[in-house]
């Protein structure tokens, strides 16, 4: 008798990395997926060039992660390569997860807003596992980051790890960036990043285009002393 699937929750569910995390999920065969979305029939309302075109999900095909691969040789691989079209005018912003393998039977888009505690609960309860993918990241220059992304950040964070211990979650990913750790100047040149690297508070914040920075350092501080 096959074993009964387990519930996991992705929070960013149609996001670039999350949608390939979903992919991952559904093909194992022994996940229900539960996907955050701001809106599950959320319609595009802008185009890009039409020469980035064809599915998100299926014909991107890279290896991010080599031996010994540094940073700027992933950036390098990634640019390389095509960028397809992620939405186009009209078309739903979630129409690509469900089109994904087993979404029919295995995946369930909820609409949730990491800000709202109660309907962050209400996605996470009776997951075994959580998956915090999502991220606030504005579309352009943010005039007041402290309230539209560092801000946010936190509080979406701190929701997310308050429902998974409510809810007796046994395992708890949450998803940051390079750019929590390499926006320290005072950092030696010929030293590897670490877990000791943390990008620098005061300088993320004098350098406006560094608070996305700040924003994923602050999920992280608040993982750890949550």
């Amino acid at each position: 008798m096959a074993a009964a699937a387990k519930s996991v929750c992705v929070t960013g569910a149609g996001g670039f990395i999350a949608s390939w995390l979903v992919k991952l999920l559904l093909s194992r065969g022994q996940y229900v997926v539960r996907g955050t979305v701001r809106d599950p029939d959320s319609i595009c309302d802008f185009f890009l060039d039409r020469r980035y075109h064809g599915p998100l999900i299926s014909d991107f095909n890279l290896d991010l992660i080599g031996q010994g691969a540094n940073g700027s040789q992933h950036q390098e691989n990634v640019l390389s390569k095509p960028i397809y079209l992620v939405c186009a005018l009209g078309a739903s912003k979630n129409a690509h997860l469900k089109e994904l393998e087993r979404a029919g039977e295995r995946l369930q888009l909820l609409q949730a807003d990491l800000l709202d505690y109660s309907s962050v609960a209400s996605a996470i309860a009776g997951c075994e596992g959580v998956f915090h993918v999502a991220c606030p990241v504005p579309s352009g220059r943010s005039s007041n980051p402290e309230v539209e992304v560092i801000g946010p950040a936190v509080v979406g964070t701190t929701n997310v790890l308050k429902a998974c211990y409510e809810a007796k979650v046994k395992r708890v990913v949450v998803v940051s960036s390079v750019s929590a750790v390499f926006s320290n100047p005072n950092w030696p040149k010929d030293k590897v990043f670490d877990e000791d690297s943390w990008s620098d508070e005061d300088y993320c914040r004098k350098n406006e285009v560094m608070q996305l920075s700040l924003s994923k350092a602050m999920m992280l501080l608040v993982q750890i002393t949550t």
